[in-house]
C-alpha cells in the first residue's frame, strides 16, 4: 500500500513528561532533538493505509481490552541504523508487552504485516544522530498510560509531525 495516510498506534506520554525528555535531549548534543508533540512509544506501525485499512485498523484497537499500564525509563541506546538515540523503557508489570502482543495478533488477524524485527519499547530522543558519545541516562521516570492513540505521521520540512487522530481508554474487561 502506498496509497492512503501513514498511520501508527502508539501510547502518548503526558505533556510534562514530553518537555522533560525533550529537555534532556537538546543536551545531548548533535542530532535532532524529538519535538514535544512527536515523543510516544510505538505499538503498531501500520504503514500507509486506506480508508478501508484505517477503519480496520480502528475497529482491532476498539476491540482490546488491555487495562492502564505503567513504565519505567531506562537506559540510553545509540541505534545507528536509525541515526537515532532512543531511552529504553522497563515494562513494569507485563501490561505493556501484554498490550503490544494483543494489539499486534488482532491487527496481523485483520491482514496488517508483522514486522519481522523484535519489538523494542523505547521512546526517540534525537534523530539523525552519527556518532555519539551516551551520557548516562536521564533520572528514571514513571509514565503512566490509560488511552492508546492512533496517530498519524506527516511529512514536514524536517522530519515528520505526528497528529493523534483518534484514542481509546485503555481499560479491564468487565467481569461478568
Amino acid at each position: 500500500m502506498t496509497e492512503g495516510r501513514r498511520l501508527f498506534f502508539a501510547l502518548y506520554p503526558d505533556v510534562a513528561h514530553r518537555r522533560r525528555l525533550h529537555a534532556f535531549a537538546r543536551s545531548l548534543g548533535p542530532g535532532r532533538p524529538t519535538p514535544i508533540d512527536n515523543v510516544h512509544l510505538t505499538l503498531f506501525f501500520l504503514g500507509h493505509c486506506d480508508p478501508e485499512a484505517e477503519q480496520r485498523a480502528q475497529a482491532c484497537a476498539g476491540a482490546l481490552t488491555a487495562g492502564p499500564l505503567r513504565v519505567r525509563t531506562g537506559r540510553l541506546e545509540h541505534w545507528p541504523g536509525a541515526r537515532a538515540v532512543v531511552v529504553l523503557v522497563d515494562d513494569i508489570d507485563g501490561r505493556l508487552a501484554s498490550l503490544h502482543q494483543t494489539l499486534s495478533r488482532k491487527l496481523v488477524d485483520a491482514g496488517f504485516p508483522s514486522d519481522p524485527r523484535p519489538w523494542r519499547p523505547h521512546l526517540t530522543l534525537l534523530r539523525n544522530v552519527t556518532a555519539v558519545g551516551l551520557p548516562p541516562a536521564p533520572d528514571s521516570m514513571l509514565l503512566s498510560f490509560d488511552r492508546l492513540f492512533l496517530f498519524r505521521s506527516e511529512p514536514a520540512g524536517r522530519g515528520s509531525v505526528y497528529r493523534p487522530l483518534r484514542d481509546w481508554p485503555l481499560h479491564e474487561a468487565a467481569n461478568d
